[in-house]
């Protein structure tokens, strides 16, 4: 299962292939008009592959320079973390399964079992590393 990018793995994944543009197009001279026959600008080209804006291209690049490598380890950090936490809500919830085989096994109240980590896309070790990071940082541990 395939899940859409968040915005900061967006811009990261742009700003690589932005480097991999510029290297490619050295020593050309990439004009801000451009014409039938003359090179286009990073944006445009890559509006084009990716099916996106060249706006939406232009601000992930400008999000990727304004936002430090700390900061986006931080809100990664966070973002896996907040994953673990309303991972275990939905467990509390009955939503995905526990891993308890005796509560998650057959039919509950009329529908099918719960769904597992993995038929959500998800990974249970990263899922409880995730988990143990939130509680460590909570001072839960």
């Amino acid at each position: 299962m395939r899940s859409e990018l968040t915005a900061t793995q967006q811009a990261e994944h742009l700003a690589k292939r932005k480097e991999l543009w510029a290297v490619r197009n050295t020593g050309n001279s990439v004009p801000t008009i451009t014409g039938p026959g003359q090179p286009r600008q990073f944006a445009a080209e890559t509006a084009e592959a990716t099916g996106v804006s060249k706006r939406m291209v232009n601000k992930a690049t400008a999000r990727d320079e304004q936002v430090s490598e700390e900061a986006r380890d931080v809100i990664r950090a966070r973002a896996e973390m907040r994953l673990a936490e309303e991972y275990d809500a939905a467990q509390d919830r009955g939503e995905v399964a526990t891993g308890n085989r005796s509560k998650d096994f057959g039919v509950v109240g009329g529908n099918a079992k719960p769904a597992t980590a993995s038929d959500i896309g998800l990974r249970r070790d990263e899922i409880h590393e995730q988990g143990e990071r939130a509680s460590l940082s909570q001072g839960k541990v």
